[in-house]
């Protein structure tokens, strides 16, 4: 009985891993900064909602800025997207990007007021 317990585990883990391979296909991880200028000073905007939109298939994936600015979007397939900045849940701030099939697509830095 343990062994068909044990094998039936076994199995039920490797339909998880082989069937959730594409969750770690090649992507490019999409990194940028968002900040804001204070006195002719940059400094970065914590908090800000960051969100990638596919062209024909809609809202992919979203984040939020860390401590110094940054955020991460990880594992986005090549192709057309709409990055949206979201600032205090009313404007929002649409850059077209291309993500490239490489490790990392890096986004200019975004101000924001």
């Amino acid at each position: 009985m343990a062994r068909i317990v044990h094998a039936g585990i076994v199995s039920l883990v490797l339909v998880l891993l082989l069937g959730t391979h594409d969750l770690w296909a090649a992507g490019s991880t999409v990194r940028g900064q968002v900040y804001r200028t204070i006195n002719g000073q940059r400094a970065p905007a914590n908090g800000i909602a960051v969100r990638l939109n596919h062209q024909q298939r809609g809202p992919s994936v979203y984040s939020y800025t860390n401590t110094d600015g940054m955020y991460y979007l990880y594992n986005v397939p090549s192709g057309s997207y709409t990055l949206e900045i979201t600032i205090a849940s009313k404007q929002v701030l649409k850059y077209p990007i291309t993500v490239l099939d490489r490790a990392y697509t890096d986004i200019a830095p975004i101000e924001i007021r």
